[in-house]
């Protein structure tokens, strides 16, 4: 009869698959659980422009395009968590990437109408269907 080692490929295999779960479960509770927001003075065309900054090397080296168009003279302040904003933009952009796998334009719009900021991502992919 074969003698097995405990400590063999089997139990590495196992201790790798519970990190990896430890891993994903943690995100999941991380994303759902309520997080208490950072609120400050910021502005959303410096969140926008840290975002295509960040992906640059993906913009330039698969055909994208980036145009970033606001009116920075009237562009007011808002109090908001930057680093929640961040990650949503980095979310609708990579989406818009993802929209588009040979390249192409993705458009962000921001303008001031009254008390509000209108922000605008538009690109050239396909869209979500019906």
């Amino acid at each position: 009869m074969k003698k097995v080692d405990p400590a063999g490929p089997i139990a590495d295999i196992i201790v790798e698959e519970a990190i990896r779960l430890d891993s994903i479960i943690t995100d999941f509770l991380n994303y759902a659980r309520p997080k208490t927001l950072n609120r400050a003075p910021c502005r959303i065309d410096e969140v926008l422009e840290k975002n295509i900054k960040f992906l640059t090397p993906q913009i330039q080296n698969q055909g994208y395009r980036v145009e970033l168009k606001y009116d920075k003279e009237n562009l007011p302040m808002i109090t908001a968590d930057s680093d929640m904003l961040y990650q949503a933009f980095l979310n609708l952009l990579i989406n818009g990437m993802q929209s588009m796998p040979g390249g192409g334009l993705i458009e962000i719009l921001i303008r001031v109408d009254g008390q509000q900021i209108l922000l605008e991502i538009k690109d050239e992919g396909e869209g979500i269907t019906e």
